[in-house]
């Protein structure tokens, strides 16, 4: 993609500047030509006592500029704040070349325009930025459009939760000697609902952004039956949970009976994110963002079991956790070649709820008696989310233009948690999470 504007990296990096080494209080050479060194004669001005303040430099003066050097910024307790010019000079015995500009150095055999003279074998040395060299930490700008953004994505998902609600058993009777009971535990199906999110916001020519985003995952429901033909007595169905139906309260299925059980679930967030956007590398762009998340979330569950000749258990159990919280985040966007791009997310949220669970039970056997329980539960607690994605990106348009696909995960915690496991006690916890996880299609228009 076109790229994404970017902030100063300002030495982050971890790169260093050109040193040259140069002997603090160092005595200036002798004047004359002919001597031990065979040293030149300095020129007409120059300081024949010893340096221990820093020298001009030139091509500029002391003032700070623009972009400060090391040797800009020299604090003068003997160290060396510039280098004189000593261009076009020989270079005496034992001596060693510092300066640097864009071409060769006359070591090298290059044109060399300015420079010094340091002692080759010097024993203390101190940073000076050599006259045309940019110190590191300078920017690497990454450039492409800014403007309004639009953004918009449709996403198939399913729901999964880290707790079974089923039980089958099946006992092996071997006479008495080695009988077993097989037993499989069994979740709700992962049936697929589609959601969808649309955004809007503003990029900024120095990289800084913001977007408020509206995400919305549709009412998906699993309902499905199972039902126990009764051809085999040793064969039994138990509705597990969650729910108070599912705590010992008459959860069998029994022969010639069936069970229902119906999951769904409603979640829809609203993200107000600022953030910021830096190039380390030509082909890498890193996103930083952070904000406010508004979440809440719906869940029922609802079954109903025929124990035959008009008899039945039911239950109705809804939960809502609603409440905001921090959400931050990081993006790495790398650019192998025009026009594709690859990416990585991965946000988190803390996000401070209420919690509301209603439980209504009923119990029938058949002859019109019956038996029907109504608990309710609230807290205050907090939910944390964490949301990864993995995909790619098409770039039109000079980037103005983006669309692409990706699969996206998102990790609820204590999200299909349950507090009224058993009428008589609604404290009784179950501690589940949800994972909402699917593949997306999606698309950004920059103007």
């Amino acid at each position: 993609m076109a790229r994404w504007k970017t902030l100063l990296l300002a030495g982050a990096l971890g790169c260093w500047p050109a040193l040259g080494y140069a002997q603090a209080n160092l005595p200036v050479p002798p004047a004359g030509p002919g001597g031990d060194l065979g040293v030149p004669a300095l020129p007409p001005g120059a300081n024949t006592g010893t340096i221990s303040a820093p020298v001009a430099v030139s091509g500029s003066s002391m003032s700070r500029p623009a972009r400060v050097s090391l040797s800009d910024m020299g604090s003068g307790s003997g160290m060396m704040g510039g280098v004189p010019d000593v261009t076009g000079m020989p270079k005496p015995e034992g001596m060693m070349f510092t300066g640097m500009n864009m071409g060769m150095s006359p070591m090298m055999g290059g044109d060399q325009a300015q420079g010094s003279f340091m002692p080759a074998s010097a024993n203390c040395f101190a940073p000076g930025c050599p006259v045309g060299v940019e110190p590191c930490g300078t920017t690497i700008h990454a450039r492409g459009p800014s403007g309004f953004m639009l953004d918009a994505g449709i996403m198939w998902y399913r729901v999964k939760r880290s707790d079974p609600s089923l039980l089958t058993r099946q006992f092996i009777d071997n006479g008495g000697f080695g009988d077993v009971t097989v037993g499989v535990q069994e979740d709700y199906g992962s049936a697929t609902g589609a959601g969808w999110w649309v955004g809007g916001g503003y990029l900024a020519p120095n990289g800084w952004f913001g977007m408020v985003t509206y995400r919305k995952y549709t009412d998906t429901v699993h309902s499905d039956r199972v039902t126990n033909d009764g051809l085999d007595p040793n064969f039994s169905i138990e509705y597990i949970g969650p729910g108070p139906l599912g705590s010992g309260a008459g959860g069998d299925v029994p022969g010639n009976g069936f069970i229902d059980r119906g999951f769904a679930v409603d979640w829809t967030n609203v993200d107000a994110m600022i953030g910021t956007v830096i190039s380390p590398a030509e082909c890498l762009d890193i996103v930083f963002s952070g904000g406010i998340r508004f979440s809440k979330l719906e869940q029922n569950y609802d079954v109903f079991i025929n124990r035959d000749l008009g008899a039945f258990n039911a239950q109705q159990l809804y939960t809502r956790l609603q409440g905001a919280g921090p959400r931050i985040g990081l993006e790495t966007r790398v650019y192998p070649c025009s026009p594709l791009t690859l990416y990585a997310k991965a946000y988190s949220s803390i996000l401070y709820t209420n919690r509301v669970e209603e439980a209504n039970t009923i119990f029938a056997d058949g002859l019109g008696n019956f038996t029907q329980g109504f608990t309710t539960y609230t807290r205050e607690e907090l939910m944390p989310v964490i949301e990864l994605s993995l995909g790619f990106d098409i770039n039109l348009f000079s980037g103005r233009f983006i669309i692409g696909a990706g699969y996206d995960m998102n990790y609820l915690f204590e999200a299909g948690s349950t507090y009224s496991e058993q009428t008589t006690n609604p404290r009784s916890a179950r501690h589940v999470n949800l994972a909402i996880d699917g593949v997306n299609l999606h698309a950004t228009w920059l103007w």
